[in-house]
């Protein structure tokens, strides 16, 4: 399974698609900053239809979301109003 590596921040668009080839993966870092809205959602899919891809994996050394006092989103990982599609999945350790 060949990854891509997100070791620092990454900000997805609203309306965009990911296509993700088959046996690959997303691994996180870093920051991932996905925040689609309710009628421009982010989309996570297979490069062909009917040909899985791995998975999204937050590992150990991911930012973790902070949220202010208004529980309004301040930093770190976030992933709203995203639609994840057709991933085969995987098993991963981290020591």
């Amino acid at each position: 399974m060949w990854s891509t590596v997100f070791l620092r921040v990454v900000t997805i668009e609203p309306g965009v698609t990911v296509f993700l080839d088959s046996a690959k993966a997303i691994e996180i870092r870093g920051t991932i900053v996905a925040r689609g809205t309710e009628s421009d959602s982010i989309k996570f899919k297979p490069w062909k239809a009917g040909k899985p891809w791995g998975y999204i994996l937050f590992a150990q050394a991911a930012a973790s979301a902070t949220f202010g006092t208004d529980n309004s989103y301040a930093s770190g990982c976030i992933m709203e109003y995203c639609s994840i599609r057709e991933g085969g999945g995987s098993t991963a350790k981290y020591g």
